[in-house]
């Protein structure tokens, strides 16, 4: 189409973006940005290639069964969806049939990572749901309920994207886990009264101790 536009117009008339396109035919092919990098995630997503610019005639191709790829390869037209384990290769071409070097992705696929972390913030809800604030045994001091809430929106929204690393995953996880584990420090429990009067009478033999030896 470009160069149909450029015969009729003359290519003394094309502006310079154009005659920049035009010239990007003859670079030499670049290796991309693979995006998502190789790496374990949670679950699937469509893998992009991204160049720094457009070069026309630049066109890629790929393998995903181990073998080297070439022009006659499956052409990358524009994402590929991952959805399993992946060794990927691709390699590139100009419009004068020169080459990058072949590159390779490996992705994993971990959804029990997923799985985990919808776990433990909905184990992290029915706490929140089932604990009210107040001064009685099993309440919350006020204030936690809003707290814990709060921490539990910040880690669901952190497992919004379309793309999420494992390591992503496990980190929310701990997040959801320490906000658990500081929820239920601010729960009023049973008081053991044999202990309490343990620590009274230390207390008190301690103050006895400490006056006596004032004397």
């Amino acid at each position: 189409i470009l160069t149909t536009y450029v015969n009729a117009v003359g290519e003394d008339k094309i502006s310079p973006s154009i005659r920049e396109l035009l010239a990007s035919a003859n670079e030499p092919p670049q290796i991309p940005y693979v995006n998502p990098q190789s790496g374990i995630y949670i679950k699937p997503f469509t893998l992009k290639l991204q160049s720094d610019k457009i070069r026309i005639g630049h066109t890629f191709y790929y393998t995903t069964d181990g073998t080297t790829p070439d022009n006659t390869s499956e052409k990358y037209m524009g994402g590929i969806k991952i959805d399993k384990d992946t060794n990927i290769k691709f390699i590139g071409y100009n419009s004068a049939g020169e080459t990058t070097e072949v590159f390779e992705m490996n992705y994993t696929l971990d959804p029990n990572a997923e799985k985990n972390v919808n776990d433990i913030i909905q184990r992290a809800k029915d706490k929140l749901n089932s604990t009210e604030e107040g001064t009685e045994v099993g309440n919350c001091v006020t204030g936690a309920k809003e707290e814990f809430s709060n921490a539990i929106t910040t880690q669901e929204d952190m497992m919004k994207g379309d793309i999420i690393t494992k390591e992503h995953a496990s980190s929310v996880y701990m997040a959801v886990d320490a906000a658990i584990r500081v929820f239920e420090s601010k729960i009023i429990v049973p008081t053991d009264r044999t202990a309490l009067n343990n620590e009274i009478a230390r207390a008190n033999d301690l103050l006895r101790t400490a006056v006596e030896g004032s004397n």
